[in-house]
């Protein structure tokens, strides 16, 4: 990890530990503290959504390439390109409420 650097990560990465080696990188730490824990640390929950978003839209990609790679070896080009187009389109957000 680079120094200066912002640690995003799930609840579930939330231990002292974790805190300690990006404090020893001089990085800062957005994890969002579990229930159990009885002193809060500082969060930033726009950075969070940040991070979440990306991630959502790594999952789409991943899901979709199945998609157009089952397709890919079809005989008829037609049937692999409305596979990648509806993929693409579902994907972005502005385009969701037209397709629904």
């Amino acid at each position: 990890m680079p120094e200066g650097a912002t640690l995003l990560a799930d609840n579930g990465y939330d231990s002292n530990a974790i805190r300690e080696a990006a404090a020893s990188k001089n990085a800062w730490a957005n994890i969002p503290s579990r229930s159990n824990r009885k002193q809060r640390s500082p969060f930033s929950g726009w950075v969070y959504r940040q991070r979440n978003l990306v991630e959502r839209l790594f999952n789409r990609i991943k899901h979709f390439r199945g998609i157009v790679r089952r397709n890919h070896y079809d005989q008829c080009g037609r049937r692999r390109d409305c596979h990648m187009h509806r993929s693409s389109t579902t994907s972005l957000p502005e385009r969701q409420s037209c397709l629904q």
